[in-house]
């Protein structure tokens, strides 16, 4: 099987202008913000403060040049881009889990421009209200509140209409969207067999599996039609939403293949020299930034670079050979993930599995590339299902209620019957269950002084057991709802866990420790605090506590995990960072 078609098409030679590979080739080595990281988070900050054409921009990227690659283009392929080995892809691996019965996972974060947003699986869904409100409140500005964040949401999305989808059939609000911004969001681009069936059950069984006509108005409890970041058949990113239009600005530079090992202070707490280099034995090269230095390089890079600098929790950093320069003990730690259990019955439907079947996936291709349009247009889950457990529920007794409130789930499932992920050729329904807003937490540590080297990432799946109940109950949701009126002639016999596995049994829980994986959406390692807070990273202006020239712009700010995948909620964290930075220099 063909995994990775490393296909390669023309690029666009007027693109190329403004992207540098060595140092030697940037044409000013004088910058006013020098970004870290040409992810998701940096470059939108690139775009925004970019517009003023008074200021000087450069972007680092460890990762390559993005344009022309035909697996970051194509929706369908994201399915084989975050398996150990990937292209384009750190291949980070966590350390033994406890909570896995001893088992490393794989936590997916892309190498490339446009990071995750580049080989994600583009689902776009900003969480509850709840979540932001919670921001708000444990840092203390309001600006992080719900209210005051959907209009970056908005300000970032460019709402397309995809085939068989339209607001007159209930599957979307237009008034909680945006139709101007950058990056086109629509609806996956393929039905899969089993959409008919979902969207019945919601008629059936109403009260424990209602349509929520949009999972991105503040209350994603329901099942709804799942938000991509698919516009056209093809999959749109901070790269080529963001970067692309607006690369051959003349203050905007982008310098790739290039990573940062660590930042240096250049007067009292004052941190605005960057340090980077191609490989571990290439020259180490220098650059000031006038005004500031933004961190965006992710939850686990960003944490990995100023760890790496001496920042960070001082008895750690001796006790690995790094001299400390300044503490700031809740670098790398608060680390946050959902873990992913998978659910799997056998089908009787028309499935056609892309990922197991090589002519009909080379097929697909040959469509999409001449046309845009067919199987390979879409992603893994039509729709999602999320669900909140009842206030009286024995899973809460004893435990703190882990979700941020009565509009945010405990858990999602996701349901899919078109291959995406699936090796086998048999016809599967396979359900993915999501701890939605998860307790338990791990950390980002360094393993050595080789800032090359990757860190000790810990994800302490299920050391909460609030975790572990939650995943069991949404066992028994995926059961009963695959076993509903819809689904009598379509789901055959369950086949993971084994059907002779009790929902509260041990042999659930052992099923459930040997079968978690990560769901790579990943917050917290440099969390933002009220000013003044003895914890936290950073303040609620995303400036480093106790130092200046210095900002952290990622997923790693953000507090607690929202009920999403962390795509949409870190491009409304950027935009509003951006304008944070451009009010702070009183730029245009």
């Amino acid at each position: 099987m063909r995994w990775h078609l490393f296909l390669y098409l023309i690029t666009l030679s007027c693109a190329t202008a403004k992207i540098y590979e060595d140092f030697s080739e940037l044409p000013s080595k004088d910058f006013d913000f020098i970004i870290a990281g040409g992810g998701t988070a940096g470059l939108v900050v690139a775009n925004r403060l970019s517009e003023d054409p008074h200021v000087n921009v450069l972007v680092i990227e460890a990762g390559e040049w993005h344009q022309g690659i035909l697996d970051l283009q194509v929706p369908w392929i994201s399915s084989r881009l975050r398996v150990n080995g990937a292209p384009f892809d750190w291949n980070t691996t966590s350390t033994p889990q406890p909570g896995l019965n001893g088992r490393s996972v794989l936590y997916s974060r892309a190498r490339v421009l446009g990071g995750c947003s580049s080989h994600n699986g583009m689902i776009w869904i900003r969480g509850s209200s709840d979540d932001y409100d919670k921001w708000a409140e444990v840092t203390g500005d309001k600006g992080w509140s719900w209210k005051e964040m959907v209009p970056y949401f908005e300000k970032t999305e460019r709402w397309t209409i995809a085939p068989g989808h339209g607001p007159e059939r209930g599957d979307f609000n237009p008034h909680v969207h945006g139709f101007r911004g950058p990056l086109g969001i629509g609806f996956n681009g393929v039905i899969q067999p089993t959409d008919p069936l979902v969207i019945q059950t919601t008629k059936d069984l109403p009260h424990e599996f209602p349509f929520n006509e949009d999972v991105n108005g503040g209350r994603p409890i329901g099942i709804g039609w799942t938000q991509f970041s698919i516009a056209n058949g093809t999959r749109t990113s901070s790269a080529t939403a963001y970067l692309d239009p607006v690369v051959n600005r003349p203050n905007l530079s982008v310098l790739v293949n290039n990573y940062v090992t660590r930042i240096i202070e250049t007067s009292n707490s004052s941190f605005r020299t960057v340090e980077f280099g191609r490989n571990q034995t290439s020259p180490r090269q220098q650059l000031n930034a006038s005004k500031e230095l933004i961190l965006s390089a992710g939850v686990v890079g960003t944490p990995q670079i100023l760890l790496n600098s001496g920042i960070g929790d001082p008895a750690e950093l001796e006790n690995i050979g790094v001299q400390p320069v300044f503490s700031l003990y809740s670098v790398g730690k608060n680390f946050s993930c959902e873990p992913h259990v998978p659910f799997s019955w056998t089908a009787n439907g028309p499935i056609v599995n892309l990922n197991a079947n090589e002519t009909a996936s080379e097929e697909a291709l040959q469509q999409w590339i001449a046309s845009r349009t067919g199987p390979m247009t879409g992603s893994g889950w039509s729709t999602l299902a999320y669900f909140r457990l009842p206030d009286d529920s024995p899973v809460l007794v004893g435990n703190e209620d882990p979700s941020a409130g009565p509009n945010t789930p405990h858990f999602g499932l996701g349901i899919n019957a078109n291959g995406y992920y699936i090796m086998t050729s048999d016809p599967t329904l396979y359900i993915l269950s999501e701890i939605s807003e998860p307790a338990s937490r791990g950390s980002v540590a360094l393993k050595s002084t080789d800032p090359f080297e990757q860190p000790l990432l810990d994800l302490g799946f299920l050391s909460a057991p609030v975790d572990l109940a939650i995943a069991k109950e949404s066992f028994k949701t995926a059961q009963r709802y695959v076993t509903g009126p819809a689904w009598k002639n379509f789901t055959l016999n369950q086949m993971a866990p084994l059907p002779n596995v009790a929902a509260n049994s041990d042999d659930l829980e052992r099923y459930i420790r040997n079968t978690t994986v990560a769901a790579s959406h990943g917050i917290g390692t440099c969390a933002m605090s009220a000013r003044g807070a003895s914890y936290g990273v950073v303040n609620p202006d995303l400036r480093v506590k106790g130092i200046s020239g210095l900002r952290v712009v990622d997923a790693g700010v953000i507090p607690f995990s929202p009920a999403a995948n962390t795509q949409a909620p870190v491009y409304a964290v950027a935009e509003r960072a951006s304008d944070m930075i451009k009010a702070a220099w009183n730029l245009r």
